[in-house]
């Protein structure tokens, strides 16, 4: 048995092309690994709790979170989304100005954040976790 029948390569990536024209592209990793995984699921988790709170009208919760996020956003509700924290944590490379963050993330445009998820989860929706066997198999064999 492979090391590689183990083991994510993390240097294998992938050139998504955004706009051929305009020379915009993206490099995002091939697979995700398992502490990937983890922390996409810490983080939908964290949106998850801090909704709750919201929703149980937990003041002293949306004061902290409005402090931290420091954005006039719904009280108790994490700024960054799942979509979000898929690109930050699978882009490794873009053709953009600057370093790819979670601020930059944010401001791109609808369509170009889309075709990046879309190329992230078409590359990882055999190994998530967080998809159920049921899902995955109607998403293999569609009807």
């Amino acid at each position: 048995m492979l090391e590689q029948d183990w083991f994510v390569n993390a240097s294998e990536i992938d050139r998504i092309v955004i706009d051929q024209d305009k020379g915009m592209w993206v490099d995002i990793k091939h697979e995700m690994d398992t502490g990937d995984w983890e922390r996409y699921q810490d983080s939908m988790l964290q949106i998850e709790a801090e909704n709750v709170a919201a929703q149980n009208g937990n003041r002293a919760q949306r004061r902290m979170n409005s402090r931290r996020n420091n954005d006039a956003e719904a009280p108790g509700v994490k700024i960054s989304s799942g979509n979000l924290e898929l690109m930050v944590m699978n882009v490794v490379n873009w053709s953009g100005p600057s370093a790819f963050t979670l601020s930059v993330a944010k401001k791109l445009k609808l369509e170009h954040s889309q075709a990046i998820v879309d190329a992230i989860e078409e590359r990882n929706s055999a190994g998530n976790p967080l998809v159920t066997s049921a899902e995955l198999s109607q998403n293999m064999n569609p009807s």
